[in-house]
């Protein structure tokens, strides 16, 4: 036989043998990517949902939060306008007061002076 049919038939076959390990390979690469896609999607997706369920509980964990803060800003608004018009009817009292100070202050002056004027005559 020839030498250069059968350095031919030696390329041929490891050729051919490569070029079908290479095309029933690819085969199976695909479908084992395939199957790693589906499992990462699974994972991305479980692991959406727990994000979305953990969102939803700190979601109303705030909402009742906001709601108690709601509560208590009404309770502190109603003893602020309570304390408000507190002091007004307070400042209204002390006006009052002053007024009717300066007036016995004037009067306690009126009598000072009657009575020097009464030690006087004396």
């Amino acid at each position: 036989m020839d030498p250069f049919l059968q350095i031919l038939i030696t390329l041929f076959t490891g050729v051919a043998t490569g070029f079908s390990g290479w095309f029933y390979g690819r085969r199976k690469t695909n479908a084992e990517a395939e199957a790693t896609e589906i499992g990462n999607l699974d994972r991305i997706a479980q692991m959406w949902q727990r994000t979305a369920e953990q969102f939803k509980e700190s979601y109303h964990d705030i909402l009742r939060q906001n709601l108690e803060i709601q509560e208590r800003l009404n309770t502190l608004a109603s003893e602020n306008k309570r304390l408000l018009n507190e002091v007004e009817d307070l400042n209204c009292l002390v006006k009052e007061l002053k007024s009717e100070n300066k007036e016995l202050m004037k009067n306690l002056q009126d009598i000072k002076l009657s009575q020097q004027n009464v030690n006087q005559k004396n």
